[in-house]
């Protein structure tokens, strides 16, 4: 991903926010609040567990009635419980028309109609931050016939009302007339549907989309199951779209296609010369693809860059000619969507990791003549120097592994971990050994596809694979604010 965005800042697992605000509250009579159980339930829904407890979960959308209906699997319990999922957050202060409208709320118990369940709906403010995030807290009752050797699986759906976000500094649906397009990265998925928003959690997704206005295309994996990707990874976008086939990867099977809109061909063509082969060399090197049989670039009409929607990511129509970006975005169902980011601080492991992988797939496919190819690593070199002599804050792994989500991926996004992340790889590769290093990522995807790691993490694992401590390279490269001398890890 390479976006611009405006910092904000925000803690992602807020336990003790400065500010709540109960905006709705069903039956509060009924409260099951106080029970230990339902209690530690909550905390892992908020973010204090492992993984998140949600199995699946199935999403429908109503394109032109801007309506959804979301469908969340969990194991039943002897005890109450309490789903929370974000609904929302904006720039501002006030929370008209910020986030969803919820509707209904029900449990798929097998009832006519499903049985309607509890929910609060309650705000967070955090004074000296813009965004005001809402949360929404379904009560789901213990399950009588709970039998511990034979779990069953509940179905809690959820309907709602989302806006068109276009012409507001918001992030969400955007809806442009000619063509629209979702976009929620960092922390704004519950400004589309209901999600959990730290990206350490993954559930297996699926969505559909209705009413699609005629004469246009929706791009979305229709009828794939997503396998644990982070929330911000759903989006579809809609247009008239053409689809160009690239080819089909050997032997992975995968169909790489670039869906480009009216006067976009040519820009298209030019910027993915390079992706079905990139794409390829990415599961003959790294590991088999998760995200469906079918991916490829979606033009959309935004100016923030690139964004790793897999199984189809979004380019903006200014970096749909580039086969830099084409290939980062892709190499992201490896990177930061295949293996999740473990604490924001771990920003690095997402994008220096693929920015690296971006560079080596190029010269491994790509014409050397090529200044796409050839000079990969002079932009880098430009990129580099450009955001060390601007005033950003210079540590590419903030906390180093000592602290999680205790920094705002807001304020990390300049093209310091992208940057110093992916000269960290270089000289660690010019240390074991190019194959070995690739070979290090292959073992570690393999060993953490569909959960959360974190950059200490794969340290430890390049050190178990190479015999070679990155520690001191790591440390110099992306715990220090300066760049090291040095191009070759010591």
């Amino acid at each position: 991903m390479r976006v611009e965005i405006v910092r904000i800042g925000l803690l992602f697992v807020m336990v003790a926010p400065l500010a709540c605000q109960v905006d709705e509250r069903v039956d509060p009579q009924r409260s099951r609040r106080d029970r230990p159980e339902a209690a530690a339930v909550r905390q892992v829904a908020m973010g204090l567990g492992a993984e998140s407890w949600i199995k699946s979960i199935n999403l429908e959308f109503d394109v032109v009635g801007r309506s959804g209906t979301g469908a969340y699997s969990i194991d039943n319990a002897p005890w109450d419980q309490l789903l929370d999922l974000d609904i929302g957050g904006a720039g501002a202060t006030d929370l008209d028309g910020v986030g969803l409208n919820i509707t209904s709320v029900k449990l798929l118990d097998g009832t006519p109609g499903g049985t309607p369940l509890l929910y609060t709906i309650a705000s967070w403010l955090d004074p000296s931050i813009a965004p005001v995030f809402r949360r929404l807290s379904i009560e789901v009752p213990a399950d009588p016939a709970y039998d511990e050797y034979n779990p069953q699986t509940l179905v809690v759906q959820v309907t709602w009302i989302f806006a068109d976000q276009s012409g507001t500094p918001l992030r969400g649906f955007y809806d442009l007339g000619t063509s629209s397009y979702t976009y929620t990265w960092p922390y704004y998925c519950g400004n589309l549907f209901p999600c959990t928003m730290s990206p350490r959690f993954g559930s297996l997704y699926s969505m559909t989309l209705r009413n699609v206005p005629a004469g246009q295309t929706a791009i979305y994996p229709e009828g794939v199951v997503l396998g644990d990707p982070p929330s911000y990874m759903l989006a579809f976008a809609i247009g008239a779209y053409t689809t160009e086939p690239l080819g089909t990867t050997v032997p992975g099977g995968t169909t790489v296609n670039v869906y480009y809109l009216p006067g976009g061909k040519d820009d298209a063509i030019k910027g993915t010369k390079y992706l079905k082969n990139a794409f390829q060399y990415f599961e003959n090197s790294l590991g088999t693809y998760r995200f469906g049989p079918t991916a490829g670039t979606v033009q959309v009409a935004h100016s923030a860059g690139g964004m790793e929607h897999h199984p189809f990511w979004h380019l903006s129509s200014i970096y749909l000619p580039s086969p830099e970006m084409n290939v980062h975005e892709s190499a992201h169902g490896w990177y930061g969507n295949g293996v999740r980011i473990q604490c924001q601080e771990d920003f690095v492991l997402s994008e220096g990791t693929v920015s690296y992988l971006t560079a080596v797939a190029l010269e491994a496919v790509g014409d050397a003549s090529d200044p796409w190819v050839s000079k990969i690593w002079d932009r880098y070199k430009t990129r580099l120097d450009n955001v060390m002599s601007s005033g950003v804050a210079k540590i590419a792994w903030p906390g180093g592994g000592t602290t999680c989500d205790q920094y705002d991926v807001g304020a990390n996004f300049t093209d310091i971990p992208y940057m110093k992340g992916a000269f960290f790889f270089r000289a660690l590769a010019k240390r074991v050994g190019t194959p070995a290093l690739i070979s290090a990522l292959s073992s570690f995807y393999w060993a953490r596809v569909g959960t959360a790691a974190g950059m200490q993490d794969l340290l430890d694992h390049i050190k178990a694979a190479t015999l070679y401590d990155p520690t001191t390279c790591a440390n110099d490269w992306l715990k220090s604010i300066s760049v090291p001398a040095y191009d070759t890890c010591p």
